[in-house]
């Protein structure tokens, strides 16, 4: 699932890409969500900050769910 939200402590928007804890159970799916992370974060270093990728923020985890937390952009 994907989320609009707001950070508490600065006020900004950003997107929360949210992964299911039963659903990353399964170890081919898990291992797809780490190469992601690890592609987005390469990719951001490559081009860097202000390139037009929309950057990877943190990753955040808990005992339900997994959610990458994104830079929010508008338009298109």
């Amino acid at each position: 699932m994907v989320y609009r939200a707001r950070e508490v402590r600065s006020g900004r928007r950003v997107i929360l890409k949210s992964y299911d804890s039963h659903w990353l159970a399964n170890s081919t799916r898990r291992q797809a969500l780490e190469r992601h992370v690890l592609t987005l974060r390469a990719a951001q270093a490559a081009a860097g900050r202000n390139c037009g990728i929309v950057s990877l923020e943190r990753v955040v985890e808990n005992n339900d769910a997994t959610y990458l937390v994104m830079q929010a952009c508008n338009g298109g």
